[in-house]
């Protein structure tokens, strides 16, 4: 197998008896076939090596495709968990975000596969149809990954409370995903559910979905909501 060379070898041999410095300086180091022992370990699903290499600060750059998007093709959960999460909106996303802030926001967009329109800072149809889907993939990524501080399978809960929830920071990050599901009214299995749903990344720095921008499912319908520092009362649609 050509993603088996020797110095992937010997980094899965040897990963916790070498130093950062070395695994560093080793795991973007290619070999005649053009494979590193980063991307390796990442096309043999090997997660816990995937995560030694990026706690020694390896860079995971520079890749095409992207380490990520690799990890995505093969529904490798564990190791784009072990990866930085490379999808996450441009500092400033929130409600009061400046013009070049939504183009940044489109520029990513369209990078991913979510726009095809104008990089205009304007967030109309388009702009809002992309950001729908990039939440709701976002959304379906951060469940396969993360293990959730409220569990899915609670089927007794009172009206009103959280009955499963989520959340991450990303290395490097500005702001917090979070994952939220609460209901409403009436029973959280069978016809009827009124459940909600909070999918976003914000700042939190007062409240806990403060400065940031999300994808909100009411009873009504998804929303998209931009967020100022007082949360739920200072949130705007995003049009």
């Amino acid at each position: 197998m050509r993603t088996m060379n020797w110095t992937y070898h010997l980094c899965l041999e040897l990963r916790w008896m070498f130093d950062n410095e070395t695994l560093r300086s080793r795991a973007n180091l290619k070999d005649r076939t053009g494979i590193s022992p980063l991307q390796a370990a990442v096309l043999t699903g090997r997660s816990t090596l995937v995560k030694r290499f990026v706690d020694a600060r390896a860079s995971v750059r520079d890749y095409t495709p992207s380490l990520q998007d690799i990890a995505r093709s093969r529904n490798d959960w564990k190791v784009l968990a072990a990866l930085p999460y490379d999808r996450t909106p441009p500092r400033g996303f929130a409600k009061g975000a400046s013009l070049e802030t939504k183009k940044e926001m489109q520029r990513r967009l369209k990078q991913w596969g979510y726009y095809s329109g104008t990089i205009d800072g304007l967030l109309g149809r388009g702009s809002q149809a992309a950001l729908r889907a990039y939440y709701q993939d976002v959304e379906k990524e951060l469940k396969l990954m993360l293990k959730p501080s409220t569990d899915l399978s609670k089927n007794s809960v009172d009206i009103g409370s959280t009955y499963y929830f989520a959340s991450t920071q990303p290395e490097g990050s500005w702001c917090w995903w979070k994952v939220n599901y609460w209901r409403q009214n009436g029973s959280t299995q069978g016809d009827g559910d009124r459940s909600e749903k909070f999918v976003g990344c914000v700042g939190a720095e007062s409240k806990w979905n403060a400065n940031g921008a999300a994808l909100v499912v009411f009873e009504s319908g998804p929303t998209l909501k931009f967020f100022g520092p007082n949360g739920w009362d200072d949130d705007i649609d995003i049009r």
